[in-house]
């Protein structure tokens, strides 16, 4: 069931509790204003599911021992595909939409490596040989 059937199938069951019981719900906020926190909440719980499945993934890339500075590679899984760049210290970070196992493509070298990513943050430095 997607988030937007389980909010469709949960206010219908909120708006028939409230009409068969009307007196059951005695509070300061009307049933729309009811029905709109509940829609709001359900909505940011399916929000913050979809970004649990998310993960950063940061470290340094090198070559035969030299970090790697000002270089641009692509992180590929599927149909995701992020651009990312290495700073001044050799260093990356990216935060990708989904756990698991990327490949990592360096255009100018033609050289790969793989890196894995986890819900939380993970270190993992890239040594091309």
């Amino acid at each position: 069931m997607t988030g937007i059937e389980l909010l469709s199938f949960v206010t219908s069951n909120i708006k028939f509790v409230l009409h068969r019981f009307p007196g059951a719900v005695r509070t300061h906020i009307n049933k729309s204003g009811l029905l709109s926190v509940l829609a709001l909440s359900f909505v940011l719980l399916f929000c913050f599911t979809s970004y649990a499945e998310a993960g950063m993934v940061y470290g340094t890339v090198s070559e035969k021992g030299k970090k790697k500075t000002g270089s641009a590679f692509k992180i590929k899984r599927g149909e995701t595909e992020v651009n990312v760049m290495t700073d001044g210290n050799g260093s990356y970070s990216v935060f990708l939409p989904q756990t698991g196992i990327y490949t990592v493509v360096f255009p100018d070298s033609g050289t790969g490596a793989t890196i894995i990513s986890q819900p939380e943050p993970i270190r993992q430095d890239i040594d091309l040989k």
